[in-house]
């Protein structure tokens, strides 16, 4: 009779093996592992890596929509990759766990980062329908952008909408000259290029509701502080020798402050003196309003040759890499999934012979370096001269 048990046993492993190997083998199985291989060259964190567990992805309405591998290095996971069955490889992330794991039930991919309960997309639905139809006209060409300015009246309200558009080619002459700042892996098959000492917060931490947008602006305006002018951390501009924290919780007052400073400047609230945690006073911010935003604070701060562009990145992935190659970070602005955008701060980039390109960014829902396919970036904007 034990025998038999442990025969049963044995089968049952046998078909839950089996099952698993269906539903992540095929061809998505031959892209990933080749995504792994050629990706182990810049990333010691995946050397000799292999997936160890899948989760189904859902969207919105309940479709699935494709699976996150988990990634481990013997004993360890150190990240995973997201296969969307319309877009391939959106998403990887090359250490620690992913934030699903506390998820029971469905997982639902709102937008890259953005893993939701069933409960949460329940509660937020409205919202993220909302959130996904503020987004803005990402038309653009070539060298050319299309930049919507937002002006104000004496009451701080926006009344008018003008464009322009502007020609530019990312060179020395346009954005500062970091490249000191910039590090490389280079081989024969895949790059990896990256800036140095891009401080890393934490949205959510200084309680304002969809604050991803303001939180990257605050990464980026304190890493121009502490590199290059050191004088942005104030709302005045009367200068001071603070060193912003390359991670959130060195200073989180210092950094929330600045948080709010900025969504204040990014019109990321309705009320900036209501509750900055409620959703529906919080909404986000916009690409005109990030681009005003941070002309205005670099003006206030005596910066009155610098401005904010906005480009499409499908058109001008080149001008991203020129960018980065200078050492200048990007507000990056991602869609995917499904009813969902989020905005994070853009700090290199990847390419593989055989696998897609992308970009990097820091996700301000956790301290990471995060790969991101350029199908989901649709439009990134940054300091400019």
């Amino acid at each position: 009779m034990k025998k038999i048990i442990v025969a049963f046993a044995v089968m049952l492993i046998g078909i839950q093996l089996s099952c698993m190997s269906i539903n992540a083998d095929s061809p998505i199985d031959n892209e990933v592992s080749v995504f792994i291989q050629e990706y182990s060259l810049v990333e010691p964190t995946w050397v000799n890596a292999k997936v160890h567990s899948f989760e189904r992805l859902y969207n919105i309405d309940d479709d699935q929509i494709g699976y996150l591998y988990r990634i481990f290095q013997k004993n360890n996971q150190q990240g995973y990759i997201i296969y969307l069955f319309d877009s391939g490889i959106i998403e990887a992330r090359f250490a620690g766990i992913d934030r699903i794991s506390d998820i029971n039930g469905k997982v639902y991919y709102i937008f890259p980062g953005g893993f939701y309960s069933k409960e949460q997309v329940k509660e937020y639905y409205d919202i993220l329908v909302y959130n996904s139809q503020i987004s803005t006209d990402k038309t653009g060409s070539g060298t050319g952008e299309d930049i919507t300015k937002v002006f104000y009246n004496d009451n701080d309200d926006p009344y008018e909408y003008t464009r322009s558009v502007v020609t530019f080619i990312i060179s020395t002459s346009h954005v500062p000259n970091l490249s000191s700042q910039v590090s490389s892996y280079y081989n024969s098959m895949v790059n990896k290029v990256w800036i140095e000492d891009i401080p890393s917060y934490l949205s959510g931490s200084s309680g304002i509701a969809n604050s991803c947008a303001p939180t990257s602006g605050a990464m980026l305006i304190a890493y121009y502080d502490n590199v290059l002018w050191n004088n942005l951390s104030t709302l005045e501009g009367s200068g001071t020798t603070d060193y912003f924290p390359l991670l959130h919780e060195e200073d989180p007052d210092l950094v929330n402050d600045l948080i709010y400073v900025m969504a204040d400047y990014f019109r990321t609230c309705k009320d900036m003196d209501g509750d900055l945690s409620d959703p529906t006073n919080c909404i986000g911010s916009n690409a005109e309003e990030i681009a005003l935003g941070l002309e205005r604070y670099l003006h206030s701060h005596w910066h009155l040759l610098y401005t904010s562009l906005k480009a499409v990145m499908n058109d001008d992935y080149d001008d991203y890499t020129a960018l980065i190659a200078l050492g200048n970070p990007a507000i990056v602005n991602l869609e995917g999934g499904s009813y969902g955008a989020h905005t994070v701060i853009g700090i290199g980039f990847y390419s593989a012979y055989m696998s897609p390109s992308g970009i990097i960014v820091y996700d301000n829902w956790n301290h990471s370096e995060v790969w991101i396919n350029l199908s989901t970036v649709t439009y990134y904007e940054f300091i400019y001269k």
